[in-house]
């Protein structure tokens, strides 16, 4: 699939504060934001389901 082919979607997290602090915690050791943290996981995960190929 060509990036230009690719949507963007918006979404909201409330996350709970020892989620947020945890999260905030492992973007700073891996030197990422958390917006690009969250962004690597959920397509980790989408990548992980086989219809969408």
């Amino acid at each position: 699939m060509a990036a230009k082919d690719l949507d963007t979607v918006r979404v909201v997290l409330n996350l709970p504060r020892p989620m947020k602090r945890r999260l905030d915690l492992a973007a700073e050791r891996r030197g990422v934001s958390v917006k690009a943290l969250i962004k690597v996981w959920v397509g980790d995960k989408l990548d992980r389901i086989p219809d969408l190929d």
